[in-house]
């Protein structure tokens, strides 16, 4: 049964669903035109006003640009808190800053999570940005819904790459591996795990190993450096601790140690998801593998 709405009131409806249906089809083209005679209906964009944006320490100098130009373009003010172990790309991006926009339009405050929750909580800023966490995404929300604050949340996840039967091996493990090590594996997008079928899961694991010995950690400076180091001590001890929980049915087949080749799991059993290195982002070179008979 639908919605008895009386006879009298429904032949009217009609139209105003067809102007609806239009108005939505048109307005991602930026054309919102008139909806009821002699009526204009435009589009009207203004600046919300402070921006409390949390950026990341992964990629810090590009996050904090992407989070503070786009608001600045768009008429507002920034309060940008970089990630507490990087700091000093931010306050080199506020150092140029002073040189070109007013006073106040770009302010960068330093600190740890409890500077990022006073920022969410603060009853100034209209919206909040952050990159980071589902956890801290989860937080983040949660405070900021107190004040009704508009949020923009980037967080990570845990992206699979997957390898079907008919795929060139070859081609495979250099991408696989080079989305595996590229900025130590500390990226939102990072080839995190492996579903592959059976029919292909022998010569991929061969040729990952192969890739992987090719791929040599280093400073940056240095020439043939694959990958740097992971950004802090607790950044080690969360793949550490990955590796050192690995459950019976999960092995190390190359790597697994602070200092060498990128570390590359084999899961010898189907379906178990009780690998911590699977579940969570690690955002660390370290690559969970999973054979199936078929990827549907």
């Amino acid at each position: 049964m639908g919605h008895r709405r009386p006879l009298n009131t429904g032949p009217g409806r009609s139209p105003l669903v067809r102007h609806q249906r239009q108005i939505h089809l048109t307005t991602h083209k930026g054309l919102l035109g008139e909806y009821t005679p002699k009526h204009t209906s435009y589009t009207r964009r203004e600046p919300v006003g402070v921006c409390a944006q949390l950026a990341p320490w992964n990629f810090p100098l590009l996050m904090a640009v992407l989070k503070a130009a786009p608001a600045i373009a768009a008429g507002n003010t920034v309060v940008l808190k970089p990630a507490h172990t990087t700091p000093s790309s931010a306050l080199m991006l506020a150092d140029l800053a002073t040189r070109i926009p007013p006073p106040g339009v770009l302010n960068v405050v330093c600190g740890g999570p409890a500077t990022g929750r006073l920022m969410v909580e603060h009853p100034v800023p209209a919206a909040v940005s952050l990159t980071g966490s589902v956890a801290a995404g989860v937080d983040v929300a949660t405070r900021a819904a107190a004040t009704l604050k508009r949020t923009h949340l980037e967080l990570g996840g845990k992206t699979p790459v997957l390898v079907c039967a008919d795929a060139d091996i070859s081609d495979a493990a250099r991408t696989i591996v080079t989305g595996a090590v590229t900025n130590a594996g500390q990226d939102c997008t990072a080839a995190s795990r492996v579903l592959v079928v059976d029919a292909a899961h022998g010569p991929l694991l061969e040729a990952l190993v192969a890739e992987a010995s090719t791929r040599r950690p280093g400073p940056p400076s240095e020439p043939g450096s694959a990958y740097g180091p992971l950004n802090n001590p607790e950044q080690l001890a969360r793949v550490r601790g990955c590796i050192d929980a690995l459950p019976p049915h999960a092995r190390v087949v190359t790597g697994g140690h602070e200092v060498g080749a990128p570390r590359l799991l084999l899961r010898s059993h189907r379906h178990r998801r009780s690998a911590r290195g699977r579940r969570h982002h690690t955002y660390g070179d370290l690559r969970p593998r999973d054979h199936r008979r078929a990827l549907h």
